[in-house]
């Protein structure tokens, strides 16, 4: 078989989502609040994307935008993103998702420091 850029590109899906952070209730008027700690969406957050069988290097790495939304295009397979659910370093949630060619995968991810 040969391969071309279309056929490439057709074995290639999406993810987007949110990331959104878990904290205090934002006060109105008090411009120290802001995420975090703050709840709300998480701007400039960096999302690391691992496959499921190799979780040391991720392959691919981005920043959530302004809104907390992110998307990015990859290979069909399965990949999982490890957030933060907990005070320490080592309480890590697994976010797994699956990557369908020609196809977007929704993944919102929430950032818990544990702090409520």
């Amino acid at each position: 078989m040969i391969l071309t850029a279309q056929s490439c590109k057709d074995s290639f899906g999406s993810i987007s989502g949110k990331v959104s952070f878990k904290g205090v209730p934002c006060q109105a008027g008090q411009p120290d609040f802001h995420v975090p700690p703050c709840s709300g969406p998480y701007p400039q957050y960096e999302i690391q994307i691992f496959t499921v069988t190799q979780t040391e290097t991720p392959v691919l790495t981005l920043k959530s935008g302004l809104d907390g939304q992110f998307q990015a295009d990859l290979p069909a397979g399965e990949y999982v993103i490890f957030t933060q659910n907990g005070p320490f370093e080592k309480h890590k949630k697994q976010n797994f998702f699956v990557v369908v060619p020609k196809q977007t995968s929704t993944v919102n991810l929430l950032i818990n420091t544990g702090i409520l």
